[in-house]
């Protein structure tokens, strides 16, 4: 596994789950928030899970300018748009599929 991608999958569960903090705990009683991790060879598919119904929405922040709204872009960025979210009986569940291994070009042979 590639750090960089490492470090974009540890940025993407922090995007996610802090949106549940922000939005989506009720204003009584308490919360479930449930975080899974599938791992395959090339990717990650995070899930966040909660008890609001209530779907995310991406923020019309400008960047540099404005201190929240910025996640979800964030994650749509580092997962190349590879996200999504659909409701279950109790809640609903937040996705976002990342990479885990960089595809770079391949250096080009030395010539002799």
């Amino acid at each position: 596994m590639d750090e960089d991608c490492l470090a974009d999958l540890g940025l993407v569960v922090v995007e996610l789950v802090t949106n549940v903090w922000k939005h989506a705990q009720p204003s009584e009683g308490p919360a479930t928030t449930r975080i899974t991790l599938w791992l395959t060879a090339d990717d990650a598919l995070v899930a966040v899970s909660d008890t609001s119904n209530q779907g995310p929405c991406s923020g019309t922040a400008t960047p540099g300018l404005d201190e929240g709204g910025l996640g979800l872009g964030i994650v749509a960025t580092v997962t190349g748009r590879r996200w999504g979210w659909h409701r279950v009986p109790l809640g609903k569940v937040v996705w976002a599929i990342c990479p885990l291994t960089l595809h770079r070009e391949p250096e080009p042979t030395p010539e002799p």
